[in-house]
């Protein structure tokens, strides 16, 4: 919905602060301290920016015709972040012109302060009235801090990454404060609706074309002679938003600082930096047992930032780290991190015992005899103690903890509360495939599923791997083995069928690892991929006249994602374990593989009928089989079912199940609720716990309702938590006086 104030209408009004409507938002905490070269000066700036009150999904925007701004006829300024001690003083009554004023007053002090050589005291206008620093406040050298001119490319770059930063960044706020967001962007010649919104570009010169519901539009204003500018509000309706990005210019940077969003310490950037310490615990390595091990200890990594906490006020969010290097997951848990700056949260990553830096046997660890220490039990122990020494460390004994962790981290959240939940408080489970695990499904879900992301681009997608790999079924039963080689593009042709198993497994492995994170923005989690990579899968795989040449270029989003691999070598790229949906490579993956051979079931298979891949069994024979070779272990099938219920879950409680339609472990998890606490959540067009992800511009509407949902259940649990401590105080003879200082 777009509507426009014209002049006479502005006229009409005594003040814009007499319109009830408008709610005018501060003054930004900016100086111009006028050094050449760099985004746009204040004055440049829309006058105010406003929340509609009677209609509070919508926001006013005011803009002056550049024609009453004067300053904006001058070269852009830099704008520099001031200090926060700054005082407002009404205008002269007697100024015809504030503009003017401002301008004079301006080049006045820079005069001054080229003659004196000493700082300027920066001023700047802001909605009629006049902004500077209190007495005394030390305001930079101007010679000093004015930073050089950048090139022509430089300046470029940065711009287009702010433009990128304030999309995000804008985004990112939508849904908070019940889903208002100022949508606007300032450019040179005044106020530009963004993109996905419908809107007016006032002072643009030609009319702007904008997009609302998939059709393209234009809209303009006029008035008065040809080019003329008027005054215009824009009304923005946010309920249009669409993730776009923003084209990149000058004015980018100048909005970021506007908004408190830009940062020179982080690049440019505003990521939330949570400012992690790595640290470690002496951890037992043997909790279930007092003689072999006694009270030997390994060291247990773990990352802590009390950046967000406030003491007395904020639980604590603790995530259970999962199968491999801890930081990779608290890089990749953004929603955690915005979650504990909501709630004022202390955070901990903890790393499993035998991953990443956390071995306790060293560099042997993951060596055949020196595994029988990993078993999801004692990684569970391992959480508790740290959990509670954490508490004793920090004095914080009553602190509320909320258990987080995603995929196999999942399943360890959830399986937290249900055996300590004396300790955690509840669970976000996101993407925790807890029934499949537990030897409970159907074997050949996991890539009925993933082949059904390939299908929903197209039959033509879905039919033309199935072709592929026929035609190099076809030309392996005639021997044409240095053709596949040739065509598929392996390092050595194949020679029997042992290596078209691989190869087989190699390529079934790509479509895996793409339908997992079918993101719809890029990542580097498991590897860089674009983004929808499903999508552009499909697209390399149709733009090949040759199937099977199509199909190595799809395998090569997930194996050559740098281009720089000359062939596939699939024995050192692909390593057949006990999960089929791949351990991975390296030491890690050597742990995954015993766990697969122990406790956690992952007996998946494809067999050509529900799903587009080559018939491949994995058995609970072959898996006995093959883990007795090579860990010398039997699988216990059952283990993980009288543990911890598989999909009965009636004595659980404050446990979210998420899940998102894209992922193929999605059919492997809990999918409906199974009590009042025991929530299941399930994000159309979400890929891979992508709830735990942080905000991006181009999530799914669904994704943002399901993290408002989290937000709300685990600010419940934590209330719940401290209201059960202060009874069990009441209970224990604590005087009420205590307990409202506790509180």
């Amino acid at each position: 919905m777009v509507r426009v104030l014209t002049l006479r209408r502005l006229r009409q009004l005594r003040s814009l602060e007499q319109d009830p409507r408008l709610l005018p938002l501060p003054p930004p905490p900016l100086l111009n301290t006028e050094p050449r070269g760099a985004p746009p000066a204040p004055e440049c700036a829309p006058a105010f920016v406003a929340w509609d009150s009677l209609e509070p999904s919508r926001a006013w925007v005011y803009a002056a015709p550049r024609a009453q701004r004067p300053a904006c006829r001058k070269p852009p300024r830099h704008v520099r972040r001031g200090p926060p001690n700054l005082q407002i003083r009404a205008p002269s009554k007697h100024l015809k012109d504030r503009g003017q004023d401002d301008t004079r007053r301006r080049e006045e002090a820079v005069a001054t302060a080229r003659q004196e050589e000493v700082p300027q005291r920066p001023v700047v206008s802001w909605r009629g009235a006049v902004i500077e620093p209190e007495p005394g406040t030390e305001v930079p050298s101007r010679k000093a801090d004015a930073p050089a001119r950048p090139s022509r490319e430089a300046a470029s770059i940065q711009n287009q990454e702010a433009a990128e930063e304030v999309t995000r960044r804008v985004h990112s706020l939508a849904g908070k404060k019940d889903g208002l967001v100022p949508m606007f962007i300032h450019t040179h010649g005044g106020l530009s609706p963004e993109p996905g919104l419908s809107g007016v570009w006032s002072g643009g010169g030609a009319p702007a074309p904008s997009w609302r519901g998939g059709s393209r539009h234009s809209s303009g204003v006029r008035s008065g002679a040809e080019g003329a500018r008027t005054p215009s509000l824009l009304h923005l309706s946010l309920t249009d938003m669409r993730p776009q990005s923003l084209p990149a210019g000058p004015w980018a940077l100048g909005l970021l600082l506007a908004l408190g969003l830009y940062s020179q310490e982080l690049g440019g950037h505003a990521a939330l930096d949570p400012g992690f310490r790595e640290r470690y615990f002496e951890q037992l390595l043997d909790h279930f047992n007092f003689e072999r091990f006694g009270n030997e200890t390994f060291r247990q990594r773990f990352l802590v930032s009390d950046k967000f906490w406030k003491r007395g006020e904020g639980p604590l969010f603790f995530y259970t780290g999962n199968e491999g290097d801890v930081w990779s997951f608290a890089n990749n848990s953004g929603f955690i991190l915005e979650l504990a700056a909501e709630q004022a949260a202390l955070v901990v990553f903890a790393e499993h015992r035998y991953y990443g830096n956390s071995l306790p046997f060293g560099e042997r660890s993951t060596q055949r005899g020196h595994l029988e220490l990993l078993t999801v039990e004692q990684a569970l122990a391992d959480f508790a103690s740290l959990l509670q020494w954490l508490r004793q460390d920090l004095k914080a004994q009553d602190i509320p903890a909320i258990a987080f962790g995603g995929s196999y981290g999942g399943m360890l959240s959830a399986y937290m509360r249900m055996k300590y939940p004396h300790l955690v408080a509840g669970a976000l489970a996101a993407s925790a495939p807890v029934v499949s695990v537990a030897g409970f499904g159907d074997s050949y879900q996991f890539f009925r599923d993933v082949s059904a992301d390939f299908e929903s681009q197209g039959p033509k997608c879905a039919q033309a791997v199935r072709d592929a790999f026929q035609q190099i079924k076809d030309l392996f039963l005639q021997g044409a083995y240095s053709m596949i080689s040739q065509m598929f593009g392996t390092c050595k042709p194949l020679s029997g069928w042992k290596d078209l198993v691989q190869l087989f497994g190699f390529a079934r492995n790509a479509f895996t690892v793409l339908a997992m994170m079918d993101y719809p923005y890029p990542t580097d989690f498991i590897v860089g991929l674009p983004a929808n990579p499903v999508k552009v899968a499909c697209d390399r795989l149709l733009n090949e006249n040759q199937r099977i040449r199509g199909l190595g270029a799809l395998v090569g989003l997930v194996y050559n994602s740098t281009g720089m691999e000359p062939c596939y070598d699939t024995y050192l790229l692909y390593q057949t374990c006990a999960d089929p949906t791949g351990c991975g490579l390296g030491p890690n993956a050597k742990a995954w593989d015993y766990q697969a051979c122990t406790e956690i079931n992952l007996t998946f298979s494809s067999n050509n009928v529900t799903d587009i891949f080559p018939e491949l069994l994995f058995t609970e024979e072959l898996r006995q089989q093959y883990c007795l070779d090579k860990w010398g272990v039997w699988p216990r099938r059952n283990w993980l079912y009288t543990l911890f219920g598989g999909a009965d879950l009636r004595a659980a409680s404050n446990i979210i199940f998420s899940n998102g339609d894209l992922d193929p472990w999605a059919g492997g998890g809990i999918q409906r609720n199974l009590s009042e606490s025991v929530i299941a959540i399930s994000i159309q067009g979400g890929a891979h716990h992508l709830d735990l992800r942080a905000p991006n511009l181009a999530d799914p509407a669904s994704v943002l309702e399901a993290r408002k949902l989290e937000a709300t259940l685990i600010r419940q649990w934590v209330a719940e938590a401290r209201r059960e401590m202060w009874v069990r105080r009441t209970q224990h003879g604590v005087s009420k006086a205590e307990v409202r200082s506790a509180s």
